[in-house]
């Protein structure tokens, strides 16, 4: 009995190993990233992967999230994550550059529109995270600009794995079926995105952020939860059963949404790291999942 749960401690160990570097190195957010991105050529009906668009997602996200560990600290940092980001600076900084390095590599073999795009969003991005733009960040976030927070992020998101790959693919899609597309996954997002408006609740009330949390508490973000998730249902039976008949890719975006609204619901700022981490950001990967079984058995 005692080498049988000396063997279970040692696998539990080693597991734990694993996940922590693939959530806190921030490997898991990249894969979900990449999945999502790829999410959109099963949404438009094509099994055509534009391969570029989804490795430069892959690795932009890797050498983001990681730089934006090296330079300050993710809230919450809880008493699971900031240790274990400062036992693996040198590992973060290698995962950095990789994520920049292949970032590189692909950012030349997506289109001109497309590279635009990518210059564009990096603006952004750098301005949420490199610390010379920190007292303009902190501004805005404090000023009623913050109630916007979680919306300019899924849009970040929402331009980067939707129009990204929308301008570099060769296929021709619609104008309306484009912009029901970024709608519905912006709403989705939108939801994934404010949940984590929740997890930093604490640190945001402390630094004077005004975020929707924040300001409208626990009632009020359950309420655009639900306004969110309605929205999101309400566009893809538009987009997939009323104009464009895909029971393959509504299904499959239903049952996400819903599985998102659950997740979303049952989390609060006590919630482990983990929860967020593994359970928000992995909707990303399970939409793909069930788009792909989707494609398979149309």
């Amino acid at each position: 009995m005692q080498t049988r749960q000396l063997l279970l401690d040692v696998l539990y160990q080693q597991s734990m190993r694993l996940i922590n570097v693939l959530l806190f190195g921030n490997l898991f957010i990249a894969l979900c990233g990449a999945a999502c991105t790829a999410a959109t050529s099963l949404q438009l009906g094509t099994g055509d992967y534009e391969h570029a668009p989804v490795a430069f997602v892959f690795f932009s996200t890797l050498g983001v999230y990681n730089l934006h560990a090296l330079l300050g600290r993710r809230q919450p940092v809880g008493e699971v994550v900031e240790p274990w980001v400062r036992a693996h600076r040198f590992h973060i900084l290698l995962l950095c550059i990789i994520g920049f390095g292949g970032a590189a590599v692909f950012f030349f073999q997506l289109s001109v529109a497309a590279q635009v795009l990518a210059i564009s969003l990096g603006v952004v991005v750098a301005g949420y995270v490199l610390p010379v733009f920190h007292p303009l960040r902190q501004r805005i976030l404090t000023s009623r600009f913050g109630l916007m927070k979680s919306f300019v992020v899924a849009g970040v998101w929402t331009l980067l794995t939707v129009w990204l790959p929308l301008w570099q693919a060769e296929k021709e899609t619609s104008l309306l079926q484009a912009v029901l597309l970024l709608a519905q996954r912006f709403c989705w997002l939108s939801m994934l995105s404010l949940c984590f408006d929740t997890r930093d609740q604490n640190a945001d009330e402390r630094n004077q952020v005004l975020t929707l949390p924040v300001r409208y508490g626990p009632s009020g973000t359950a309420y655009m939860y639900r306004l969110l998730a309605a929205a999101a249902t309400v566009l893809t039976v538009v987009t997939y059963v009323i104009l464009y008949w895909n029971l393959a890719v509504a299904l499959p975006l239903l049952t996400s949404v819903v599985l998102s609204y659950g997740i979303v619901r049952r989390a609060n700022r006590q919630q482990s790291p983990y929860y967020y981490l593994l359970l928000v950001d992995g909707q990303m990967l399970v939409q793909w999942l069930l788009l792909f079984f989707g494609a398979q058995i149309r």
